[in-house]
């Protein structure tokens, strides 16, 4: 994934959101929830939260390559 022309800022808010993401997943762990489909079909955490912290490993990548903290 290349982030070369995303902007610091817009990388900043995608990594809270997708912070705000596993915090979920992680939430799901603790209340059983983790196989439960969501409504309308939607991926349960044990699958979502992959894709999730895929794109965050991304994204954390880019922005220490930046030396930004976040």
């Amino acid at each position: 994934m290349n982030f070369t022309d995303t902007k610091t800022e817009t990388l900043l808010k995608t990594w809270n959101n997708l912070k705000k993401g596993l915090d979920l997943v992680s939430d799901s762990l603790k209340d059983g929830s983790f196989h439960t489909v969501g409504d309308k079909g939607a991926a349960p955490p044990s699958e979502s939260g992959q894709t999730t912290l895929w794109f965050a490993l991304a994204v954390d990548a880019e922005l220490t390559k930046r030396n930004v903290k976040h």
